[in-house]
């Protein structure tokens, strides 16, 4: 029901807009050095479903060495419209994959 009505009128997201102190980002915080020291230059980084551009930056700062994968659900409004990878382009480490909510995520299985 809140992704319908946001579909017909966009508005910002509170959770979105204070992603920087969210549970997600709190719980990386203690992990960060060990995740620094062992993950290797190459190493691909998943990050699912940003809603706000703001992890997606973190994560190419902390880890430049490797390559961060993020999902972003739709293009329909102030989060998820396409002009991101706009904003984004900078970020050479950077893929962006645009989602369906209710489809599967588009990443192949690896082996």
């Amino acid at each position: 029901m809140f992704l319908q009505q946001k579909g017909r009128r966009p508005n910002y997201d509170v959770y979105a807009c204070f992603q920087p102190f969210n549970e997600a980002v709190k719980a990386l915080y203690p992990f960060l050095k060990k995740l620094q020291q062992e993950v290797k230059k190459g190493d691909v980084i998943l990050n699912m479903w940003d809603r706000s551009g703001w992890l997606t930056t973190l994560l190419s700062g902390l880890f430049p060495e490797q390559h961060i994968i993020t999902t972003w659900e739709g293009n329909k409004d102030i989060l998820g419209y396409k002009g991101f990878s706009f904003w984004m382009k900078e970020n050479k480490n950077v893929t962006i994959l645009f989602c369906d909510l209710n489809a599967r995520c588009p990443l192949k299985k690896s082996v």
